[in-house]
C-alpha cells in the first residue's frame, strides 16, 4: 500500500474512503491491517461487481492515456460518491 500511495503521491491520510472487495478483503485479519494504515473503518461494497466494473475503467483510461487526473475521473463516474 505504501508503494501505491507512493506512486499516486498521496499519503494515507489523503484517502477518503476505503471499499474493499474480493475474498481475502473478508478476511479479519486483512480488514484490521488496512484499518489501521489509513486510519479509519473500511466499507464494504453493496455490488462487488460495480466496484471492480469502476476501477478497471478507471484503469484502462489511465493505461491508454486517456485520463490523467484519476480524481477528476471519480467525480464523473456515477457511482463514485456512494
Amino acid at each position: 500500500m505504501e508503494e501505491a500511495l507512493k506512486g499516486a503521491g498521496l499519503s494515507a491520510s489523503a484517502i477518503g474512503r476505503v471499499v474493499m472487495v474480493g475474498g481475502p478483503t473478508r478476511m479479519l485479519v486483512v480488514l484490521k491491517f488496512v484499518e489501521s494504515f489509513v486510519g479509519r473503518k473500511i466499507e464494504g461494497a453493496s455490488t462487488p461487481w460495480e466496484c471492480v466494473a469502476l476501477g478497471a475503467a478507471v484503469q484502462a483510461g489511465v493505461l491508454s492515456q486517456d485520463v490523467k487526473d484519476v480524481p477528476a475521473a471519480r467525480r464523473h463516474a456515477p457511482h463514485a460518491g456512494h
